[in-house]
């Protein structure tokens, strides 16, 4: 079984402010290093509930970032499909959440 050790994520956001990647940290032996929060609201709080990640500003941020092993994606909108492909095209491995 293969390891995941850094995690970028994009984040839809339910309900405002509650991720489906709050799980994700280094007591688990993963290393979320970098969100791209999907309303414009959130990057503050995403600072305060995840510092040691950094904010992308778009997905070409979390493409580009060689270090990141896997990608959550929870961004449930018309462009899902070809998000996942984007990644999957660049080698990255991707969960869908």
């Amino acid at each position: 079984m293969e390891t995941f050790n850094n995690i970028g994520a994009i984040e839809k956001g339910v309900a405002g402010k509650s991720f489906r990647i709050a799980g994700i940290n280094s007591k688990n032996g993963y290393r979320l290093i970098k969100i791209l929060p999907q309303k414009k609201s959130m990057p503050d709080w995403v600072q305060t509930q995840f510092p040691e990640a950094t904010v992308a500003s778009n997905i070409e941020d979390l493409i580009s970032d060689a270090s990141i092993d896997l990608v959550m994606v929870s961004a449930n909108d018309e462009n899902h499909k070809d998000i996942v492909a984007n990644f999957l095209q660049t080698g990255k491995h991707v969960r869908v959440v």
